[in-house]
Formats: structure tokens, C-alpha cells, sequence
């Protein structure tokens, strides 16, 4: 019997994508997992695969078509099948929407008169198909999401259906209260009972580890991965752990106590309180002018990211390297550079001061992994670099950064800068960072205080390099003692001169590090910019 693949969500809320190429063709034999075609989104290029072993039947959509999480991608059967694209689309279009229970919030107010949430009980069997990103801001609104006229492809439920719901007063758009008499049976504080399956705070979007063809699955069962408590190496969420999710009173437990799944809570744990809903109005000036431009996908995928990291209790240390010597290396070397089509900035000798350094400090090379409580010290050295683009920030990732030498580095960053300009990233470069580098010097300033990178330790930000007069090192210690004693001759004054200087910012997680321990990691990067003749090894 033939299949039909969609267009799953590929991560970080993204809803839709640009289909630039085919990698099968009708009448030809397929293996599962293997890649089906590349989509382009925001943020780079990535393959869908595919989750089934069989025929390509049918091709769903031409190069160039905008394809929305939820259309018909490609249907694979047995040789000679027939199939009927009409039928294809609009048994899609018509496909059972669930939604799992553990990402159905109810929001009412408790016996105090205050707003709490917990995990309902049940979901509508109507209840809509929506990303992430569309349940979070149905959330956010208080607009319940099976009561949501759904006007996306295949049932899909668009932000622009949760804010027309939200704004149009209609009652049955709304999430219902509980009557008071309800309220007024709740005698004590209810603890609800969380399944081991289903995780009791969502994990944000950013950092949700799962393969397309798990998304998939989640996609058709209608489950909320954020919800989903994941059992894989390094956290990565499998099949099972999907459907435990959908059924968790499978796995030995309820998602809340049948005794009292009637009762509002009077209060209810921190972990399971609702996203606060607060915005900012904006407020035009009358008469005046003003011009709207789109938030557009990539800037929402940086805003999420970057709100997580500002929850963190971090802490910026700032201090500068004299990179005189390094300055001078690099002006020697850029001919040769120039030769091997490299162009050679000081990036790459920062680059490779850090891999040295996270050596010597693997707790600035690690993650904390709250669910199991451990720390996780990678002894890999995947260096993010972040790159400014036309479309936004984007961070690919060096791999390796310790392997390679300083031209290579070079070489490799200025593939990835171009790559990241023409949208061509695949998703593996830009994924799997564990540590982050930011020249900001190449644009200003002096010095900037940096947001970690999720689920990162610490970030570098690297500013512009300072020429300004200064104390040059002396060949030995100078005691004015005795001075006095030797001869005019002889004696080793400190002279001024002018001086190369590069600021470096530090940013990094207080949970993991002290700033005591910030301040030597640094002296360490400065150690090796400050002697740079052990950075080339390799390139000479």
C-alpha cells in the first residue's frame, strides 16, 4: 500500500521552505533514510529524508515551490501501484488531527483569582495540526487550539488563525473556566502526576534533538515534542519515546490523577506555570510615518534562542591582548596566504588560541544537561563562528577547529562565510557547536557583552584591535634598587611605543564556571595570541 511522505517540522519552529531540488525520480527504488529531496529555509539547506523502503510513485511539487510543514512531499509504494495525486492531497488535507495531551494547556483562574495551568486531561479528538511555534503563541494568547478554524494546508492551523481567534471576542475561541464550584472543592494544593514519558516544562525549540523521520511520526500523532522526554544518546528523542508520549498510560502512569481530573488546582508547581503572555504595545504618533517590514522567520528562530540564553545567570569578563607580535606574524605570512588563496585575517589565529585553550579548560567546553543533572565535557572541539548575513545571524560551525592548522581554519571559515551569505549551509554546519567566536571587531567597538550560543558554555567576542602607544616588554626584569648600581650603559629602561591591543569579551554560564576560572581561560587565549609562534605549527 502506498505512502505519502510530508513536509515535516525540521526544527526550530520552522513551518515552510523552498523546494530547490529533487534527489529521486518517479519509478525509482528508494531505501529508507535515504534523502528525497533539499528544501531551503531561513536558515540553510537540508534533506529530507525518507522513512520508507519502496518505489517513488509520485512527486509532489516543482523546483522553486513553497512547501508549508504539512503538504505531500513524495508517495512510495510497490512497483506499478497506481496512485491519484488528487486523492493524495486531499486525503492530507483530511487527515486525522490529534494532538497529544501533553502539549493541551488549560488556563482559568484558581480560587484566589490568580491564572495558573496545568496539563488537561484529554484533547479534543478535533484538536488542529500546529508547530511549535503556533501552540506557543496560542498559549500566550489564551486561545485554545481545537477551537481554531484552520486555514493552513493539510489542516494546519497558521498564527494568523490563533491571533484571529484571539482577537475576535468570540467566546468559543477562548479557553473555557471551571465553575467555581468546582474551585471551591479544592481543599489542598494538587500535585499533578507528571508520566516519566512526558517531560513537565517544555523543552525550548532550540535545543529539541530529533531526526526527521521522528519529527515525522510526532507530526502524525500529533505530539508536541517539546513535551517529549527523550532516551536517546545525548538526548536525542527516538520513535518510542514519541509514542510513550502518546500514550502514557502505556508506560504505567496518567497525566493526572483520575481522582481529581476534575478539579481547578488551587495552586500548582512553578514547572508547570504558563509562559508569561506580557508584550509591549507599540504606539504610532498620530500622522506620522512609518514603514512595517515582516519578522521574519529567521529573526523569530534568533529571538527564541537568544531570550533562553538571557534567562541564564551569566556573567562577561573583558580584558586585551597584546597582539604586537601576532599583528607582525600576520603581515610576514599574508603573502604566502594570498598564494594558497586564503585570505588571512587575525580570526583564524583566535581560532586556533581557543582550541588550545578549551584543551586546558574543558569546562568552558561543555554543557549542562539539567534533566539527568550532570555536566557533559565534550572532548571535541566544534568551534560555532558567527557570521552576518543579509538574512540574519547565522552560526556555522567549524569542526574540529583543534585538528586543523591556521591557514586551514582560514580556509575553512571563509567557505562557511560564503556559504552562510548565499543560503547554501547544509543543516550539519550549523549544528553541534561547543563553543562560539563573534568578530564583532570586523564591524566596531570596544568591547560588548555577547549572549551564549544554547546549549553552549561560554562565547568569545572578539573586538576591533587598538593601536595606541604603549610600555614595550623589556628583556628583563627592571628593579629601580639597582638600577643605581649599573652603568647608563647598561641599564634596560622600558621605552613607548606603538602597540597592537585586541579586546576579548567573555561571556559565560555562572552555573558552570566562576569568574575566577573566566579570568584564566582568557589569560590562557592571551598566552598563546601574545606568543604565536606555537600557532603556526603545522602551516610552516
Amino acid at each position: 500500500m502506498s505512502e505519502t511522505i510530508l513536509f515535516t517540522d525540521v526544527g526550530e519552529g520552522i513551518h515552510e521552505g523552498k523546494l530547490v531540488k529533487w534527489l529521486v525520480a518517479e519509478g525509482q527504488t528508494i531505501k529508507e533514510d535515504q534523502p528525497l529531496c533539499e528544501i531551503e529555509t531561513d536558515k540553510a539547506i537540508v534533506e529530507i529524508p525518507s522513512s520508507k523502503t519502496g518505489t517513488v510513485l509520485l512527486l509532489h511539487g516543482q523546483v522553486g515551490d513553497l512547501m508549508h510543514v504539512g503538504n505531500p512531499l513524495v508517495t512510495i509504494g510497490s512497483a506499478g501501484e497506481k496512485v491519484d495525486a488528487s486523492a493524495v492531497v486531499s486525503s492530507a488535507s483530511a487527515a486525522p488531527q490529534k494532538v497529544s495531551t501533553a502539549s493541551s494547556f488549560s488556563i482559568a483562574p484558581t480560587s484566589t483569582g490568580s491564572s495558573a495551568s496545568i496539563p488537561a486531561t484529554s484533547a479534543p479528538s478535533s484538536a488542529p495540526k500546529a508547530t511549535p511555534a503556533v501552540r506557543k503563541l496560542a498559549q500566550q494568547l489564551g486561545v485554545d487550539l481545537s477551537r481554531v478554524v484552520a486555514s493552513g494546508p493539510g489542516g494546519l492551523v497558521t498564527e494568523r488563525d490563533v491571533k484571529a481567534a484571539a482577537s475576535s471576542g468570540n467566546p468559543s475561541a477562548s479557553v473555557p473556566s471551571v465553575s467555581s464550584a468546582h474551585a471551591s472543592n479544592v481543599s489542598a494544593p494538587f500535585r499533578p502526576v507528571i508520566s516519566s514519558s512526558v517531560l513537565s516544562t517544555p523543552t525550548h525549540a532550540a535545543l529539541i534533538k530529533a531526526t526527521p523521520s521522528v519529527r515525522k511520526l510526532a507530526f502524525q500523532l500529533g505530539v508536541d515534542l517539546a513535551f517529549v522526554a527523550p532516551t536517546g544518546p545525548n538526548g536525542h528523542i527516538l520513535d518510542q519515546d514519541v509514542r510513550n508520549a502518546k500514550n502514557p498510560a502505556a508506560v504505567g502512569s496518567a497525566m493526572v490523577s483520575p481522582s481529581s481530573s476534575s478539579l481547578l488546582p488551587s495552586t500548582v508547581p512553578a514547572s508547570v506555570s504558563s509562559i508569561s503572555a506580557r508584550r509591549i504595545h507599540v504606539v504610532s504618533k498620530p500622522g506620522g510615518t512609518e514603514i512595517r517590514k515582516p519578522f521574519s522567520p529567521i529573526r523569530r528562530i534568533i529571538s527564541e534562542r537568544l531570550q533562553w540564553s538571557a534567562t541564564l545567570p551569566t556573567v562577561t569578563h573583558v580584558d586585551e591582548a597584546d597582539v604586537t607580535a601576532l599583528w607582525a606574524l600576520r603581515e610576514k605570512e599574508k603573502a604566502r596566504a594570498e598564494d594558497m588563496g586564503v585570505k588571512l585575517t587575525l580570526l583564524p589565529f583566535v581560532v586556533k588560541a581557543v582550541a588550545k585553550a578549551l584543551v586546558e579548560f574543558p569546562d568552558f567546553n561543555a554543557a549542562l544537561d539539567e534533566d539527568a543533572g550532570e555536566v557533559v565535557l565534550k572532548k571535541y572541539y566544534d568551534l560555532g563562528i558567527a557570521v552576518d548575513t543579509p538574512s540574519g545571524l547565522m552560526v556555522p560551525v567549524l569542526k574540529d577547529a583543534d585538528r586543523l592548522s591556521v591557514f586551514d581554519i582560514a580556509k575553512q571559515i571563509q567557505l562557511l562565510a560564503v556559504k552562510a551569505k548565499e543560503r547554501s549551509l547544509k543543516a550539519d554546519d550549523l549544528t553541534g557547536g561547543t563553543f562560539t567566536i563573534t568578530n564583532i571587531g570586523s564591524v566596531g567597538g570596544i568591547y560588548a557583552t555577547p549572549l551564549i550560543n544554547p546549549p553552549e558554555a561560554a562565547i568569545l567576542g572578539v573586538m576591533r584591535m587598538q593601536t595606541r602607544p604603549a610600555f614595550a616588554p623589556v628583556s628583563g626584569p627592571y628593579d629601580k634598587k639597582k638600577a643605581k648600581d649599573v652603568k647608563p650603559s647598561e641599564k634596560t629602561v622600558p621605552k613607548i611605543e606603538a602597540r597592537q591591543f585586541l579586546p576579548l569579551c567573555l561571556t559565560f554560564d555562572h552555573r558552570l564556571n566562576d569568574g575566577a576560572s573566566g579570568a584564566a581561560f582568557v589569560q590562557e587565549i592571551k598566552k598563546h595570541l601574545e606568543n604565536p609562534s606555537g600557532l603556526l605549527v603545522g602551516d610552516i
